[in-house]
């Protein structure tokens, strides 16, 4: 079963899932990068309360800007583009940990991290194992799975000289 007629709509649905899959996770990453996510105490009692994300903007253009992406790959479902996806979310994965980070050093009080916190964390965690581990694996035994078989070799041709006689 190696036609390519056989693969084509498999090859889509695989990569049209880790589109829906990971558009749903950075987008639920934005959304929750504006939630309170930090209680900020001057002694016992609470001073300000910060959002999930330093830079909560920042996050949400990350976000977006690999689920952007991930459109593109739903319109042109090829394995190329998606392992190109996953090699820009390396990038976009160290700016958006970055904007993660927390308020940990409060000029006078101590920061308490609120649910939001690590349900951001988990959310995280969850779309960089996505894009980074299990969407290359994917696309690689998807590759091996339906690559075309080795054509039989050829036997060598018997090459006759006319015109030589025998020794």
């Amino acid at each position: 079963m190696h036609a390519t007629a056989d693969r084509e709509p498999a090859r889509r649905l695989m990569l049209r899932s880790f589109c829906v899959v990971s558009g749903a996770l950075a987008l639920a990453v934005a959304a929750i990068g504006f939630a309170p996510g930090h209680a900020l105490y001057a002694g016992d009692a609470l001073e300000a309360v910060a959002p999930v994300a330093s830079a909560p903007v920042g996050l949400a253009t990350a976000a977006l800007v690999l689920a952007a992406i991930g459109v593109s790959v739903w319109r042109r479902p090829l394995l190329a583009n998606a392992l190109l996806w996953s090699v820009i979310s390396i990038c976009l994965a160290v700016f958006m940990l970055a904007f993660t980070a927390g308020p940990h050093f409060y000029r006078d009080g101590r920061p308490v991290d609120l649910p939001a916190t690590a349900l951001e964390n988990q959310l995280l965690l969850a779309l960089m194992i996505v894009q980074l581990v299990l969407l290359p694996v994917a696309c690689t035994v998807f590759a091996l799975a339906t690559r075309a078989p080795r054509p039989e070799p050829i036997a060598r041709a018997r090459v006759h000289r006319i015109g030589q006689t025998g020794r």
